[in-house]
């Protein structure tokens, strides 16, 4: 059976579900949940702090400095686990060094901990695992 006519549909942004009525049929599609993730720009050495959690700094291709971005204790922080961050550098030139105060930072491939570096073009994925232990991987990642 084929319908050439507009469907009514209802669209409302905060609605979780779309309520759509074809003649005397009605359908209802719930929309899927899609986490939003913000993007910083960030040309300066940072620490990362709550609030910001699953959120994307980009280093522009306009730095050229070798930058720091410092993941901090659960101590000072306490990030919830399941956090998450992804580090880019587009920068130019110039590494971006991540160090971790007092927890692990473990690198998955190889199982190594400690700091990492981030070089021009490359980005590094963290994710916080248990209060004081992060994993991580990436591109263009030593």
């Amino acid at each position: 059976h084929e319908y050439n006519g507009s469907p009514n549909i209802d669209l409302t942004p905060d609605s979780k579900s779309y309520i759509i009525a074809i003649n005397t049929s009605y359908f209802v599609v719930k929309k899927r949940s899609t986490p939003t993730t913000a993007v910083y720009d960030v040309d300066m050495d940072l620490t990362l702090s709550i609030g910001d959690e699953n959120t994307t700094y980009h280093r522009t291709s306009a730095d050229t400095t070798a930058r720091t971005w410092t993941i901090p204790a659960n101590s000072s922080v306490p990030s919830k686990i399941g956090t998450k961050w992804r580090l880019l550098n587009m920068g130019a030139s110039g590494n971006i060094s991540v160090p971790i105060t007092t927890d692990t930072l473990n690198w998955l491939p190889t199982g190594g901990t400690g700091t990492r570096t981030i070089a021009p073009n490359g980005y590094l994925d963290l994710e916080k695992i248990t209060d004081t232990m992060w994993i991580c991987s990436g591109v263009g990642v030593t």
